[in-house]
């Protein structure tokens, strides 16, 4: 099992990576709002809101594309994945920012434990005093890679051996502002706990 475990850990980790920009530039294509689309009051961007596995919702603003939909393999119940452009087509757009969201399961009772040490001794992760995401305890690793970008786990265990993680990589060479930083925070300020 914790075998399984590491290859979806690996596997999410290439994703990640991989959304949060090389540097490389990338073409954005326009897509239609989804119907349940909600209008912010304070800036007029759409909010579209998701909820993964009945346990947690969450929204995201319009300038984030979904980039992973939900699906299963192995002992990963259910992922859902976005990222943030930035830039303009004179310049190029840049991936500034990813952001997923999973559940898995595992019956071996240390696996949670397991899971943080396996982070922090492999991927290089710093440990962070522990947080909250929606009301609930969560744990906090930093990851700062040489090119700049800051990765950010955030881990939940849901008991009966249902875990949930959410990993954030940001890029801030391609957030000058600080804009899609704040629009991180709000997302994670805004994820609930449903179940």
């Amino acid at each position: 099992m914790k075998k399984n475990f590491l290859y979806i850990v690996a596997a999410l980790l290439i994703c990640g990576g991989l959304l949060c920009g090389c540097g490389k530039t990338a073409q954005v294509e326009s897509s239609s709002l989804p119907a349940s689309s909600q209008v912010s009051s304070q800036e007029e961007e759409t909010v579209q809101t998701y909820q993964l596995y009945n346990k947690l919702e969450y929204e995201f603003p319009s300038s984030w594309e979904q980039s992973i939909p939900s699906y299963e393999l192995n002992n990963l119940i259910a992922t859902d994945g976005f990222y943030r452009m930035t830039g303009n087509s004179s310049d190029g757009f840049k991936n500034a920012a990813s952001i997923s969201i999973s559940f898995y399961q595992e019956d071996e009772p240390d696996y949670f434990q397991f899971h943080l040490d396996f982070s922090v001794e492999q991927f290089e992760y710093e440990r962070y005093p522990d947080t909250t995401i929606g009301g609930k305890p969560a744990a906090h690793l930093v990851r700062k890679k040489t090119d700049g970008q800051i990765d950010h786990e955030y881990a939940l265990d849901f008991g009966n051996g249902v875990y949930c993680s959410i990993f954030v990589s940001l890029q801030p060479a391609y957030d000058p502002t600080g804009e899609v930083a704040k629009e991180i925070e709000m997302i994670l300020d805004k994820i609930k706990v449903i179940g």
